[in-house]
């Protein structure tokens, strides 16, 4: 028994160490999912979770990060990870609260999915969630009561999605979907490139980029379960995505794009009104 625990010890201390994102079983808008790699941070950057597959089970450590010494563990049954919630390797599961851990399961059917919750305050697992479909985690509310999901509507189609929200406190799936009520019609799809949040964590914003290289932000408001889209006017964005930074300023009154270099193109978002100002246009 001391020979697991002290192998087991060394596993999730060298995962959390190597701090690379593992291969996901993602396509399209679904990003992945990481497994015995860097985790995710707590909101207070002192700890990081990781997650270890031990055979039908899965290992959550809490592991500080100054010296990888794990503060503590516990077991969930099933097979489990961190999900990633974009395509720079950004992982999400966790609220911003740090109370709330949800973990995306693996090894099932396309049409179905699982998601473990585990109770960071009392460190004890919770429910699992399971539903029919083909859902990925996108974001958690700030004190984790509400989860949101991406639901990947076509098995063909694999870059159209919609945004659904569960809600955890009574163990539901809200019927309606999440959309910008300006277009309620308007079909989403893309792939995530890069995510930034609000202070407090009320607004989660994710940068988009569809197969013809045009590209929207799509905020979510996860306290009142509403969304945004903002178009963004160039045609190439798909050349340079990928070397752009996105961040929103400290009263959270304004969100920045910009390219990475010198004469990077950028673009400012107002989220008091949702105006756009850009460097150019393509």
């Amino acid at each position: 028994m001391k020979r697991r625990v002290l192998t087991l010890t060394i596993a999730i201390a060298a995962a959390a160490a190597l701090a690379v994102p593992a291969a996901g079983d993602g396509g399209g808008p679904n990003p992945g999912i990481e497994i015995a790699s860097g985790g995710v941070l707590s909101p207070n950057g002192r700890t990081r979770y990781v997650t270890i597959p031990d055979g039908s089970r899965t290992v959550v450590a809490q592991i500080l990060v100054r010296n990888g010494f794990v503060l503590r563990t516990l077991t969930v049954p099933g097979q489990f990870g961190l999900p990633f919630v974009a395509n720079d390797g950004t992982v999400g599961g966790l609220s911003f609260d740090g109370r709330v851990l949800v973990l995306a399961g693996y090894g099932s059917p396309v049409q179905s999915s699982r998601f473990a919750v585990v109770d960071i305050k009392r460190w004890r697992p919770g429910r699992v969630v399971r539903l029919r479909g083909n859902f990925s985690v996108d974001a958690l509310s700030p004190k984790g009561r509400m989860l949101y999901l991406i639901e990947h509507t076509s098995l063909t189609a694999v870059y159209r999605y919609r945004v659904r929200a569960y809600d955890l406190a009574y163990d539901r799936l809200l019927g309606r979907t999440i959309v910008d009520r300006r277009s309620p019609t308007e079909q989403m799809a893309g792939t995530p490139v890069t995510r930034a949040t609000s202070p407090g964590g009320t607004w989660v914003y994710t940068l988009y980029v569809k197969d013809s290289g045009i590209g929207f932000v799509h905020a979510l408001d996860t306290r009142r379960a509403e969304a945004v889209c903002i178009d963004l006017p160039w045609r190439d964005l798909g050349a340079w995505a990928y070397d752009a930074r996105l961040w929103v300023g400290r009263d959270g009154r304004q969100l920045h794009l910009r390219q990475r270099g010198v004469n990077g193109r950028w673009a400012l978002v107002d989220t008091t009104g949702w105006t756009l100002t850009v460097s150019s246009r393509l």
